[in-house]
């Protein structure tokens, strides 16, 4: 499940999560990470 966070640090974010974090830096001009991200999306969804 997917959740969108507001936090005032990365470390802040990274230090208080309960769940382990998955944080997506990308590019909107690389296609083959559109289905990376697909895929690992799945597995973590179905882990946690």
């Amino acid at each position: 499940m997917a959740i969108k966070k507001q936090f005032n640090s990365f470390d802040e974010l990274l230090a208080n999560s309960e769940m382990p974090v998955l944080v997506d830096f990308y590019a909107t001009w690389c296609g083959h990470y559109l289905s990376i991200l697909k895929s690992s999306l799945n597995h973590f969804n179905q882990r946690f």
